[in-house]
């Protein structure tokens, strides 16, 4: 397998799976698609199951790059195994693409993240926790991001700067361990004129906030706010 950068290298040894880690009876994971059906590179066509795509709000190519090929190994009932995601089936997304995992101590932590996500965050990452990272606006993402893994659900948000030319969008996924417990978080986000200065005044941020069941893909409404 050819790799084109250091991101594309990164994920693909974030998702290989350890080899001294033998599956049993009882982890077998969901079956995924059939290799002769299913098309996961970018643009893929995730048709070759019957379900209703959600309608997720973006017109993003990478955001739905991701997401097609998180769907394309998509089971009814079931999330897709982290050890299943293939990195090279989006190449483009993935300097903007993450991984967040639930540690004991209650927190999610960076075990990954694309170029332009460090550049959005001004340092790397990786290492450190949610709380470390967002700062402020902790308390307000922290709940979101639990119900991606506890109900699970896929998460959309998209947010906008009233007082600058600057928007984000975010897609979170739910991915499962071999055992089917569900602890990672896979996903993108996209920032549009990320390097205009800050104002120093405070910032009106409204924003669109949609959750999907993951396990059904059915819309769902979770209570929390986008901003």
């Amino acid at each position: 397998m050819l790799f084109r950068n250091t991101d594309e290298i990164s994920f693909h040894l974030m998702f290989v799976e350890p080899a001294h880690h033998p599956m049993t009876t009882s982890q077998t994971p969901p079956p995924g698609p059939d290799e002769n059906e299913a098309e996961t590179a970018d643009g893929a066509d995730c048709g070759h199951r019957d379900f209703t795509r959600p309608d997720i709000p973006s017109e993003s190519e990478l955001v739905s790059s991701l997401f097609d090929h998180w769907l394309s190994l998509w089971s009814p009932g079931a999330v897709p195994l982290r050890s299943q995601i293939d990195p090279t089936a989006f190449p483009k997304a993935l300097p903007y693409s993450w991984i967040y995992r639930f540690e004991e101590d209650g927190d999610f932590y960076c075990v990954l993240a694309g170029e332009m996500i460090n550049a959005a965050w001004g340092r790397s990452i990786k290492g450190l926790s949610s709380r470390e990272i967002i700062g402020a606006d902790y308390q307000e993402a922290h709940p979101r991001w639990l119900t991606v893994i506890n109900h699970p659900a896929i998460l959309y948000l998209s947010q906008a700067d009233l007082h600058l030319p600057k928007r984000s969008e975010r897609l979170a996924l739910p991915v499962a361990e071999r055992d089917g417990s569900i602890r990672s978080v896979l996903g993108i986000s996209c920032y549009t004129n990320l390097f205009v200065e800050r104002e120093a005044s405070p910032r009106a941020r409204p924003g669109t906030l949609s959750y999907w069941d993951a396990r059904t893909l059915a819309p769902f409404e979770s209570g929390l706010r986008a901003d």
